[in-house]
């Protein structure tokens, strides 16, 4: 004998394989009622032991609601909405409806309903938003245009600087080194050792700069001037620290929004996965050969239509171990990579709470040690 317990936007029906109403739980004739039913379900958990308390059969639900209620009562069910009690039901949605309000008309019954989606969509679109994988996205995409605000507006402070002193851009490469020096002492006359210390140089740099300030053939500009280009600087290096500030962040953030995958690889490049697959739930969707080359999307392009061979890695060339491995290796250190963080972005959404990230991460470096062995024989035998 099987039983089917069917939600409607009415109530919660028990009915027979004929259709026949057993039991009706009614819902309070109120949408946002509704609403808070279904999001903290605890009126839902009191009608389904009152409808079952007394029911010895297989039960059959049409909503995935109900199921996971029931698991959590350690209730067997089956989700099968397509069967014929359910299709009974939702041909004649006004007769149970009157049943568990009283009488209602049509028009009022379709209004109720417009009202209740709308009011349920809402609700879905603020709890997708509020969802800490939707952070990681749009904090992975501050960084990602901070970074190249930074890396434009860095070679225009540097050209800038050197009207005033042009050799110091041969001595120093870094944008980072040489735009905090300029926000600390601006007037090339006035470097000195203190000044240079402070900003992180060694001796034998601080030489040099010393010695080209002296000898320098740049224009000597005002005050005013000076003060420009280091008010400039302090905005680039306020961009930098609020962007490494956002890196932290986004580290923290993943590490309580995905545990296993930030285990698995390093949290930025996890997040940036996150970012490029939409969320968190449509990466763990994904097979690990498509994980190995998401953000590869040029070198895909250039593969289907120029005949270029296939990308090996996308967004995994920026994990450690596969930027510091030797090129032959690359392309199976990133499908090493790709089929564990499927397995970790899957626990992670599905596995409730379920924590095995420092498992995945041993088998990791357990596989790595063999490909670098295997490596170094084949090396030694070319």
């Amino acid at each position: 004998m099987r039983a089917f317990l069917a939600m409607q936007p009415y109530g919660i029906l028990l009915l027979d394989e004929n259709g026949k109403m057993l039991e009706l739980v009614p819902f309070p004739r109120d949408e946002k009622a509704i609403a808070r039913i279904l999001q903290e379900r605890e009126f839902l958990r009191e009608a389904l032991n009152k409808i079952l308390s007394n029911i010895d059969a297989e039960i059959v639900v049409n909503d995935i609601i109900l199921k996971e209620i029931l698991d959590e009562m350690g209730r067997s069910s089956t989700l099968s909405p397509g069967e014929r009690p359910f299709s009974i039901i939702r041909s004649s949605p006004l007769r149970y409806a009157s049943q568990a309000w009283g009488e209602i008309k049509q028009k009022e019954y379709f209004q109720f309903l417009n009202e209740l989606g709308i009011l349920l969509s809402k609700s879905g679109v603020r709890e997708r938003l509020s969802s800490l994988d939707q952070q990681v996205i749009k904090a992975v995409d501050f960084v990602d245009h901070s970074n190249k605000a930074l890396n434009i507006i860095a070679p225009t402070i540097r050209e800038w600087y050197s009207i005033h002193f042009p050799e110091l851009d041969e001595l120093i490469e870094d944008h980072y080194d040489f735009i905090k020096l300029i926000s600390l002492e601006p007037n090339r006359k006035k470097l000195d050792q203190k000044i240079l210390e402070e900003a992180g140089f060694d001796e034998k740099i601080i030489k040099k700069i010393i010695k080209a300030s002296r000898d320098s053939i740049g224009a000597d500009l005002s005050d005013i001037d000076l003060q420009a280009i280091r008010r400039a600087a302090l905005s680039w290096l306020e961009l930098y620290e609020a962007k490494r500030e956002m890196e932290l962040y986004i580290e923290d953030l993943m590490r309580r929004a995905a545990p296993n995958l930030s285990a698995v690889v390093h949290p930025m490049v996890g997040a940036r996965l996150i970012a490029i697959a939409g969320s968190l739930e449509r990466l763990a969707s994904l097979p690990a050969s498509s994980i190995q080359i998401l953000g590869a999307h040029k070198a895909i392009f250039m593969h289907l239509t120029k005949g270029a061979k296939p990308p090996k890695h996308g967004v995994l060339f920026q994990a450690k171990e596969v930027r510091g491995a030797p090129k032959s290796l690359r392309g199976k250190i990133s499908r090493l990579l790709a089929t564990k963080i499927a397995i970790a972005a899957r626990v992670d959404v599905y596995g409730d709470g379920k924590y095995i990230g420092d498992r995945l991460r041993m088998e990791i470096e357990e596989k790595l040690k063999k490909f670098m062995e295997a490596f170094k024989s084949e090396s030694k035998g070319g």
